[in-house]
């Protein structure tokens, strides 16, 4: 069996050679072909030679991760982020469904990477996850929006990141939060989006249905199209709403 090539790309030294000897620890066929600081000399070393593996910091100066796949329509290797991100940003590899490892590299989570990639070597890059997880990671530059939800006595208010999704019923909506009970308003869908989440990038999806991507696990294109959110809800995807969703990911 041939050997896996990796590449590590990461601003920091210690974080290149610390990965690096994680590697060689694992016994798992890899071979290191390059390490790079510096992510343009990097780009000139991945257009000019093939490899299975990249791992990818994604804060670095002069050119973030982000902007090192743009150089790839899509990228023709495997993407496995490094991370020193919080539990925020986690969740946003997590709903993108990208791999990741957080900084300091545990060596089992490490030998999983390689033996999941021998088992599924085609796997490949989707630039739709890629969209979604930058669109993630930028909301943590964003202030935490606050949202007043009206109950009988008087305001709650609930972080938006906290909100799943909200699902109309005739003249009511029912608010779905992560970890609590769900809240139910004496106002249409409509209402709701319109005079609450504006601006707060939650997605219409379906005439009864409005959904907060960060809790989008999956889009299934069959019997209809349908999303799976992270709490297992299956949300109907509808025919008017399709293209507009699906170019959210383009």
């Amino acid at each position: 069996m041939k050997k896996i090539k990796a590449v590590i790309v990461d601003d920091e030294q210690h974080a290149l050679d610390a990965l690096d000897i994680q590697i060689a620890r694992c016994n798992a066929d890899v071979e290191v072909l390059a390490k790079f600081s510096n992510p343009e000399e990097a780009v000139w070393y991945l257009k000019n030679n093939e490899i299975d593996i990249l791992f990818l910091d994604i804060e670095m100066p002069r050119m973030n991760g982000f902007q090192l796949l743009a150089q790839w329509n899509p990228p023709p290797f495997e993407v496995i982020f490094t991370t020193a991100y919080d539990q925020f940003a986690v969740e946003a590899f997590r709903v993108s469904a990208f791999d990741y490892l957080l900084k300091p590299v545990d060596r089992e989570l490490l030998i999983n990477v390689f033996t999941n990639f021998k088992k599924n070597q085609n796997k490949g890059i989707s630039l739709e996850q890629l969209s979604l997880l930058r669109e993630l990671i930028n909301q943590k530059e964003t202030p935490l929006i606050k949202i007043p939800l009206p109950v009988s006595d008087g305001l709650i208010f609930i972080g938006q990141q906290d909100i799943i999704r909200c699902e109309g019923d005739a003249g009511y909506t029912h608010i779905y939060i992560n970890n609590a009970k769900p809240i139910l308003l004496s106002k249409t869908l409509k209402d709701v989006e319109e005079q609450l989440f504006r601006g707060c990038g939650f997605i219409r999806v379906h005439q009864s249905h409005l959904i907060n991507p960060l809790y989008l696990k999956k889009y299934i294109k069959s019997e209809g199209g349908y999303l799976i959110m992270t709490d297992g809800t299956h949300i109907p995807l509808s025919r008017r709403k399709k293209e507009d969703f699906l170019d959210l990911f383009r």
